[in-house]
């Protein structure tokens, strides 16, 4: 016998600030997109000079370090939303739900280009 699921609100916490904990995390699964648009806006810019994404940045140049740049801001963007979101609601009173959501995307928001840049310089 299946027993029906009820949601329990939780104590102290408001509607607004479960929601915004809740839209942190679904920043995460938004990587996906903007790391596709990422990925062609990062092609058209290079295929505008002639360069090739599997070129070393010694030949693409400071032009190479640019787009990068513009494609790791495009595809960290929902990150950035996550942190800011689990700020807000962190404030608002969901405390363990904001605070996890700062951690998870920011955790993601710092490693993410620090990993890109280690495996491009080496």
């Amino acid at each position: 016998m299946s027993v029906p699921t009820v949601s329990t609100p939780m104590p102290g916490v408001s509607d607004r600030a479960r929601r915004l904990g809740t839209w942190s995390f679904i920043m995460l699964p938004m990587l996906l997109v903007t790391g596709l648009i990422g990925a062609f806006v990062g092609m058209w810019l290079l295929g505008r000079r002639g360069l090739e994404g599997s070129e070393p940045m010694s030949v693409q140049g400071a032009y190479g370090w640019l787009v990068w740049v513009v494609t790791s801001v495009v595809f960290l963007l929902p990150t950035m939303f996550g942190v800011v979101f689990g700020f807000r609601a962190r404030r608002a009173g969901a405390k363990g739900l904001g605070l996890a959501g700062m951690l998870v995307n920011g955790a993601l928001l710092v490693g993410i280009p620090t990993t890109s840049l280690i495996s491009m310089l080496t």
